[in-house]
């Protein structure tokens, strides 16, 4: 996808759901947000030099849901330009919009996909998320589902795909798929899902690097009234033809996710998954985020473990606690990347219109490669305000370190921000 494609899509379909919401505003659920912030850094790159600055920033959001009618949809998208007061960095604009289509071209029976998905991504992950490191990716799937009865409780589903991954700079690995599944599903008395699942996928990059993936799985899932969950493993083969030759992957891959409400004021989410991908499938780019510091397209198999916590202390407190570790593995290269990350929050209302939250965040990467390991460490304090019914404000204060054993890649930053927030009523 060329660059003016790329840089044009996120308004074309921003400007879609401003027009919905001034038209269906009282038939559909729809939602805007506008926002003005400033932030001063004292090491605005994130370097061992420091070099401070200001970074000014305007941000409109939109948000849409509409079940009713032939279409059903779902948008979610901002839109923002931010500005360097000294000119660390050019003037940039920012996008991260995702939308999703289903129409209904037999009800219930025979459906039409179409997904969006367009985002500014980290381009390496071994260099700090700043403007300099990120690249705007676009993810673009459609085809059409099928769905076949054949008892009360059996069904069976064929899918059919076409996807493309288009960079905005780094057009060698732009790639398009094609791709199709059938399953069988089956409901038992006691409600438990039952499905297997067969899919192949054929994946074409620029460069003329070909994968061709196949997956057979066997999933469960059952919805109790305080826990929902769901299990899902199966074997995966991926044939990729690259440099001259023909290599060949295989394993075992599964995943699994529970949300238990422990209590009217708590709530426990767990998610595991091991899959055997490609660099810019799906999974990678969408779930996992992957960041593209590979400098070649090859299979990776990534695995991703996380957990969350959130309490309500009292009537005025809650605490939130989340850990993750992601590991990813390069099948062509043998090179490893792995992040292991620990977050904590928590929010105070000192009134029913002033609120504060403490926060605190780390995370460990090593990277096989370079033989390399970071540490990075933040902590911070805010306070927010809601004036009126529609207007917010916040401010905060964080302080950032990293240490690394490449002593280059130390830094330390503090951050002061403050936040206008406001939600249009119409």
């Amino acid at each position: 996808m060329s660059e003016l494609v790329v840089k044009t899509v996120a308004p074309v379909l921003l400007s879609a759901a401003f027009v919905l919401s001034t038209s269906q505003a009282l038939a559909e659920p729809v939602s805007v947000v506008m926002s003005l912030s400033s932030e001063y850094s004292d090491n605005i790159r994130r370097t061992s030099e420091k070099q401070d600055d200001i970074v000014h920033t305007a941000t409109v959001g939109a948000s849409y849901r509409n079940q009713e009618g032939m279409l059903d949809q779902t948008f979610d998208g901002s839109l923002g330009f931010e500005t360097y007061q000294n000119n660390t960095y050019g003037n940039d604009l920012t996008v991260d919009l995702s939308w999703l289509g289903m129409l209904n071209l037999i009800p219930q029976r025979l459906i039409w996909r179409f997904s969006e998905n367009l985002r500014d991504t980290r381009q390496s992950s071994l260099r700090p998320n700043t403007p300099d490191n990120r690249e705007r990716v676009n993810f673009f799937s459609t085809g059409p589902t099928y769905i076949l009865p054949i008892t009360n409780a059996d069904r069976l589903q064929f899918n059919a795909n076409y996807a493309r991954t288009d960079y905005e700079e780094s057009s060698q690995i732009d790639t398009y798929r094609y791709g199709g599944s059938v399953a069988w599903h089956h409901l038992t008395p006691s409600l438990l899902n039952v499905s297997l699942t067969g899919a192949v996928d054929q994946v074409y990059y620029e460069n003329d690097v070909e994968l061709t993936n196949r997956s057979a799985a066997l999933g469960l899932s059952k919805t109790h009234e305080f826990l929902d969950w769901r299990i899902e493993g199966g074997y995966a083969q991926t044939e990729a033809e690259q440099f001259g030759g023909q290599n060949e992957y295989d394993g075992m891959e599964g995943e699994i996710s529970l949300r238990y409400q422990m209590s009217t004021d708590g709530q426990l989410n767990l998610f595991a998954s091991h899959q055997l991908t490609d660099t810019s499938s799906q999974f990678s780019v969408l779930i996992f985020d992957l960041p593209f510091t590979f400098s070649l397209q090859q299979v990776v198999r990534l695995t991703v473990y996380e957990a969350g916590y959130s309490q309500q202390l009292t009537g005025r407190d809650q605490l939130a606690f989340s850990v993750a570790r992601r590991h990813q593995e390069f099948e062509t290269t043998g090179e490893t990347e792995e992040i292991n990350g620990i977050t904590a929050r928590w929010n105070h209302q000192f009134s029913p219109m002033v609120s504060g939250y403490l926060f605190g965040t780390y995370e460990y990467r090593r990277y096989s490669e370079f033989d390399r390991e970071d540490n990075e460490r933040e902590i911070g304090i805010g306070l927010k305000a809601n004036l009126y019914r529609n207007l917010q404000l916040e401010g905060f204060v964080a302080l950032r370190d990293q240490t690394s054993d490449e002593g280059i890649y130390d830094y330390d930053e503090m951050r002061i921000g403050v936040k206008a927030v406001y939600y249009p009523r119409y």
